[in-house]
This record gives structure tokens, C-alpha cells and sequence, in this order.
């Protein structure tokens, strides 16, 4: 409350409300734990079992209220998330999965070591969750030398999946898919099953980050595999659910996206619904509904999730932001265009001086907004914008980073500011190729805008590698931005116009015509009559055309 926040009341009264609940729940299964071991209802080593895990919760929690103790900005922004993040009590009853994990050591200066270091893990992923990455990477730097040591598996599984789920919050997807595997390396051998199916989900999201698409599914399957070894756990099942339909939209297949998506809403719904795994199931939910071709219905489910942020944060919180990013792209769709701009440009009003990467997402979404309606004036004073705050939060050699400088390359090209392009798409091809995959889809746009610029500023024999290297790309992720693979076939074709042979001029024609039918699949019928008028150009003889 001291931190004057506009949503610093409402978030305290949920975090109070949760961490009520936890504690009354703790408390019931230690009073519990109590009564069978003074009744000897129960085996010693089956209490033992659980009096390890209700000592494990106790750490985790005590460590997290020390982080909240100091309420900064960011630690109010992300305090309803990390107490709803942490475990279910139920956990330390389910005896028979307890009895599967590997027995603390039994020699004491091992054991003591281990506990220590336990302790200590428990205060590093209490910071990453309360938003303190530079202290959890401190404390990871120092516990995972320590813990190698120890040869540990059930300690080393824990330190790694941290270490995942850092690398994870600040979009370091590649380091976060090998502490990641390391994670469940560690897990399987000590019969940790929840941490290997969090092992599992973080690097089918490390996977899938990096468009490695076909190989996420695999983990994203296993994941699920996982928990069928497990107790029944609704809120680890949505959450699987969850990414697995994000992995749907991303392979372009928005129906099933929709359906995985509406299973994860049923299931939160029936668990707890007024929680923030809830609101990130409406959010997807809504947003692959736009993407099918239901805005109507992903306006509702947008409305939905307001209603849980206002209850659990007040509507002032960040998580405000994405919502009215993804509702724009909604009311865009139903032809609701002046409240699609305003919702956008609110989010990038809120967004402002946040030094986070909500700041870079809402100021590149209002480019895009701009771009795409001809402003390119406001396109790039939002993209300058948002620039040195990307900068600031991931760094020079970041994917979010790259992309923003490929798009403000294709402003400037519009603009005709031709130079500045090239040094942006440069930047952005230099970026990108320090942080993704040779074949990443965004390399694909950028080079494709690289190859405009070239054509416009040297001619198509410059631009010609970049194209084809684009249409490559592309063509490797099918699923990927289907809208980019088009104007690559337009470029190429436009190209291709300009030579003289007659291989050329039919390979022009064949790109021309596969362009008119992507873009009409599409539905972009506007894009699909420019492909046809230059499909029909290239069928009249002696027409050379300038490049694109």
C-alpha cells in the first residue's frame, strides 16, 4: 500500500485473501501431520514423506513474503501472480508420488549442505517471481556450483528449473530450454514428476519461441504424458493446455488453437475461476478467436478477462496493457476501427515509462496500427520510442529487439528514407542472428525488407539473395506469418520482371500466380487484385516492370 500505486489496494486485498487461504491450508495439513503421528494413524515413513514437503512450502513461502516486504513497482505488478504461483498444500497428501522421489541424504554434512542450498533456491525463485532478476541470478550463480557438488538430483532439478523459469521471464528462450532439459534430466533420475513436467512444459516454450515448431509439439506431448503418472492437478493440466494451444496458433492451425484453448478455460473454470491462469486463458482464448474469424465472440471473452484483472489487480495494473493490445487487433476486425486505435493507443499510453517490455510490445503494436493505415510519420515516432526501452530491458542481441528495427527499416523504406532503412534492417539482421535460429521466421522478415531496401537503392541483382533467402525461410515455417511469404512472391515476381530471359519471365509468373492464391486463402482481397494485375502484366509479352 505504501507504494501509492492505483492498483496497490486491490492487489493487496487478493494477495491477504490467497495467502490466508495458504496458510490456513498449511496449517491444517501440519495440524494433521501432527494428529497421525502422536494417533500413529499412519506409517513413520509416510509422515516423514510428508513433513519434507510441508517444509519445503514453508520455505518457499517464507521467502516470498520476504520479497514482498519491499513493495517496489514491479513487486506490487507481479504479487498475485507469485502467491497464486505457489503449491498446492493438497501436494504433501499424495504419499504414494512422494514416496517415488529420492530420500534427503542421509549423511549429515551432505544433508546440511542440501538443506542450505534448498533454502537458498527457494529465495532465488521467490525473486524471479517478484520480478528481481538481477538478485535470483546472483543467488543461481552461487547455489548451482554448490549444488553440482552435492551429485543431488532432486536439488539440481529444482536449481535448474529456476534457472528455466528466469531465463524464461526475460525472453532468453534458447538458455531457457537448456536449463530446461537439464531440469528434467536431473528430475527423471530423482523421481521428481512435477518438475519434470514443468522441465518438460518450459522447453516445449524454449522450443516454440525459437520456431522449432515440430520438436515443441514432442515436448508439449511428453509434458502431457507426465501427468498422467501424477496426481490429478487441474491447474497443471490448464497450464499444458494452455501453451499447447499457443503452439496451435503459431502452426497457424486457429481452429484447434480455439478448442484447445476452450478445454483450458473449462478446466480453470471448474478449479478457480478468478485466477490469473483463468485471465491468461481468456486473453488466448479471445485472441485466437480473431484470428479464426470470430471477433465478436473474442470481444466477449476480452470482457471476461477485464472483469477478473479489475477484481484481482484494478483496472490501473499493467496486465491492462496486453489486453488492450490483443482487444485492438478485435475491434479492428468488426470494422470497429477509430475504438481499435483508441484501445492501442491507451495501452501504449500506460505502457509509457514502464522500462519493461510491456512498453516495447504496446509501442510496436501502435506502429504497426499506423503502418498499416499509411501514417508512417506516428509509425516511426512510436517505433523510436520503443527502441531505447526494448534496449533497456533485453538488450541489443534480443529478438524483440531485432524485430523492431526490421520494422522501423520498412518505415523508413516507405518514408524513402533509404539509408536509415538499410542501417535499421542491418541492425535487425545483427540482432536477430546473435538471439534466433538461422532459419527463425522473423530473419525470414527481415529479409524480405532487406531486399526492398536493396531494390530500391541498388537494383534487384542486389536485392535478389535477400529475397530468396526470405521465400527459403518462409517457406520452412508455413505456418508462420502466411501474409510475409506473399509479398515475398510479389517481390521476387516484380524481380524476376526486370530480366530478360524467358526462364525468368516463368518463374515470375508462377511466384505472381501462387501470390493471387495465398492472399485470396487469406482473404486479402485488396493484396490478391494488386497480385493479379501483375500476374496479368507478366502474361503480356515485352512488359518489363520495375523491381519491387
Amino acid at each position: 500500500l505504501g507504494s501509492a500505486l492505483p492498483y496497490a489496494t486491490a492487489t493487496w486485498e487478493t494477495v491477504r485473501r490467497d495467502l490466508d487461504a495458504f496458510t490456513a491450508a498449511w496449517h491444517g495439513a501440519s495440524r494433521s501431520l501432527c494428529e497421525a503421528r502422536r494417533e500413529k494413524s499412519s506409517a513413520e515413513g509416510n509422515l516423514a514423506l510428508r513433513e519434507v514437503c510441508l517444509d519445503q512450502q514453508r520455505q518457499q513461502l517464507e521467502a516470498l513474503l520476504l520479497q514482498l516486504r519491499v513493495a517496489d513497482r514491479v513487486t506490487v505488478e507481479r504479487a498475485v501472480a507469485a502467491v497464486q504461483g505457489l503449491p498446492s498444500v493438497a501436494v504433501c497428501n499424495e504419499v504414494s508420488t512422494l514416496a517415488l522421489e529420492r530420500p534427503p541424504p542421509s549423511e549429515p554434512a551432505l544433508l546440511a549442505s542440501v538443506t542450505a542450498l534448498s533454502a537458498a533456491t527457494a529465495r532465488a525463485r521467490a525473486a524471479v517471481r517478484a520480478g528481481r532478476f538481477t538478485a535470483a541470478r546472483t543467488e543461481l550463480d552461487a547455489i548451482l556450483p554448490e549444488a553440482k557438488r552435492t551429485a543431488y538430483d532432486p536439488l539440481l532439478a529444482d536449481v535448474y528449473s529456476v534457472l528455466a523459469e528466469l531465463y524464461a521471464e526475460q525472453y532468453l528462450y534458447g538458455e531457457s530450454l537448456e536449463a530446461a532439459v537439464a531440469s528434467v534430466e536431473h528430475a527423471e533420475a530423482a523421481g521428481s514428476g512435477r518438475i519434470k513436467h514443468m522441465g518438460l512444459m518450459r522447453a516445449g516454450v524454449g522450443l516454440m519461441e525459437t520456431s522449432q515448431l515440430e520438436a515443441a509439439e514432442l515436448w508439449f506431448r511428453l509434458a502431457q504424458g507426465a501427468l498422467r503418472y501424477l496426481p490429478p492437478d487441474p491447474r497443471a493440466e490448464s497450464m499444458t493446455l494452455q501453451q499447447l494451444a499457443w503452439l496451435r496458433h503459431r502452426q497457424g492451425r486457429a481452429d484447434e488453437a480455439v478448442r484447445t484453448m476452450k478445454r483450458a478455460v473449462e478446466i480453470e473454470q471448474a478449479r478457480d475461476p478468478r485466477s490469473t491462469t483463468m485471465a491468461r486463458n481468456y486473453d488466448g482464448l479471445a485472441t485466437f478467436l480473431t484470428y479464426a474469424g470470430h471477433p465478436e465472440q473474442a470481444v466477449e471473452y476480452f470482457a471476461q478477462e477485464e472483469a477478473i484483472i479489475a477484481e484481482l489487480f484494478g483496472i490501473e495494473h499493467p496486465r491492462m496493457i496486453p489486453l488492450l493490445v490483443n482487444r485492438s487487433a478485435a475491434l479492428r476486425e468488426l470494422g470497429r476501427s477509430e475504438e481499435g486505435i483508441a484501445a492501442a493507443e491507451d495501452a501504449a499510453r500506460r505502457a509509457r515509462g514502464l522500462n519493461s517490455g510491456l512498453e516495447a510490445s504496446a509501442l510496436n503494436n501502435l506502429a504497426v496500427i499506423y503502418l498499416n493505415r499509411g501514417d508512417h510519420a506516428r509509425a516511426r515516432a512510436a517505433l523510436r520510442e520503443a527502441l531505447p526501452a526494448c534496449a533497456r530491458s533485453f538488450g541489443e542481441n534480443h529478438v524483440f529487439t531485432g524485430e523492431l528495427h526490421t520494422n522501423l527499416g520498412e518505415v523508413e523504406l516507405q518514408l524513402g528514407n533509404h539509408a536509415a532503412a538499410l542501417r535499421e534492417v542491418e541492425a535487425g539482421q545483427a540482432s536477430l542472428a546473435r538471439s534466433v535460429p538461422g532459419d527463425h521466421y522473423l530473419l525470414g522478415i527481415n529479409a524480405l525488407v532487406t531486399g526492398k531496401v536493396h531494390a530500391a537503392m541498388k537494383g534487384c541483382d542486389v536485392a535478389m539473395p535477400h529475397l530468396r533467402r526470405a521465400l527459403s525461410i518462409f517457406r520452412a515455417h508455413p505456418e508462420a506469418l502466411p501474409a510475409n511469404r506473399a509479398a515475398t512472391l510479389v517481390a521476387l515476381a516484380r524481380c524476376l520482371a526486370t530480366e530478360r530471359g524467358r526462364a525468368e519471365a516463368a518463374e515470375a509468373r508462377e511466384l505472381a500466380g501462387a501470390a493471387v492464391d495465398l492472399y485470396r486463402e487469406l482473404k486479402l482481397e485488396g493484396e490478391a487484385e494488386e497480385a493479379a494485375a501483375l500476374l496479368g502484366s507478366l502474361e503480356r509479352p515485352a512488359k518489363r516492370l520495375r523491381g519491387p
